[in-house]
């Protein structure tokens, strides 16, 4: 079976874009294989839990089950640093999520990690 990387980049500025890489790791999950996470820019709001709840994108469950699945799932789950600092994420926002604060040098170690890297 594959080990994938699924990067999330939109946030509540396009709800759909937002829940892809959640569909897709559990997607992937349902068929046997690894899956992981990274969360940059606009995407790390949704680690909030009122962005979380407030997300639904057109054909999908709400975020907010997706992200529960995912958790549930134990999908590692990798933040950019700076895309969570500069919107005041923080680890109180995603404690108890399988999350990780990231360095932009530690995604090309994630991405040569995994077989396949699909960014959303």
């Amino acid at each position: 079976m594959g080990k994938l990387l699924y990067v999330g980049t939109y946030g509540t500025d396009d709800p759909t874009r937002a829940s892809m890489p959640f569909v897709a790791t559990l997607g992937a999950l349902a068929r046997g294989h690894e899956a992981s996470i990274v969360l940059m820019g606009e995407s790390v709001y949704l680690l909030k839990g009122q962005v979380a709840d407030a997300v639904h994108g057109i054909g999908y469950r709400p975020l907010r089950r997706l992200l529960d699945e995912t958790i549930e799932a134990k999908v590692p789950i990798y933040i950019g640093s700076s895309c969570a600092k500069a919107r005041e994420v923080t680890e109180v926002d995603f404690a108890g999520m399988n999350a990780y604060i990231t360095e932009a040098s530690d995604l090309a170690d994630l991405m040569l990690a995994h077989d396949r890297v699909l960014s959303f």
